[in-house]
């Protein structure tokens, strides 16, 4: 079903111009902070959600996500509300890569599409798909293992100091490249085009 959140909302955007007026607004009320790493932290992720529906009843979902770092914090220096908002981060990147982990397990079992449903040839399957552990990933649900194509796109440091941080980033992303999606076209009863916008969560 559809997923709300609360203090995020769903705008129309009939053109260009509208689109580029609530990604601003969107933009402008996205957290960050200073660490001892970086002056400009974010203190949450962003995600985007394009929904489009043509006159001709397709449908198509793009989903832009800007995942916020994972924070030691014996490096950042974390103390109070940064100590918070760090811990809600690496939650959610913690849930993400459990859900990326089962899923892995179950196209290894080659469970096909009833895998995400808990069943599989007529049997209850073992394997839980954390989604609702975690609203990052109860919104990205359809990207991670629906009917959907994704792109991950690591950002790792190059200094010696950084080696471990970079070496589990592509442990992440590499997990991440190993799901199997089924692809399909949809089509929609909506007549009109429309672009909707979701705000930040941590």
């Amino acid at each position: 079903g559809r997923v709300l959140v609360p203090d995020c909302s769903a705008v129309p955007c009939p053109n260009l111009a509208a689109f580029e007026g609530a990604w601003r607004r969107a933009e402008s009320g996205r957290s960050v902070g200073a660490t001892k790493l970086n002056a400009e932290s974010s203190r949450s992720h962003l995600i985007l959600i394009v929904a489009i529906r043509t006159r001709a009843g397709w449908q198509a979902k793009l989903n832009l996500v800007d995942l916020a770092g994972s924070e030691d914090n014996r490096k950042t220096g974390n103390t109070g509300v940064r100590m918070a908002e760090s811990g809600s981060i690496n939650t959610s990147l913690f849930v993400l890569a459990r859900v990326i982990d089962e899923l892995n397990s179950l196209s290894r079992k080659g469970e096909g599409k009833a895998k995400a449903k808990g069943e599989a040839k007529g049997k209850a399957s073992l394997v839980r798909v954390p989604y609702r552990d975690s609203k990052l990933t109860r919104l990205l649900q359809d990207s991670l293992g629906g009917k959907s194509a994704a792109v991950m796109v690591c950002c790792v440091a190059p200094e010696e100091a950084s080696c471990a941080a970079t070496l589990a980033t592509l442990n992440y992303g590499s997990k991440a490249r190993s799901i199997v999606n089924h692809l399909e076209a949809a089509r929609a009863a909506a007549k009109y085009g429309s672009i909707r916008c979701a705000g930040q969560v941590q």
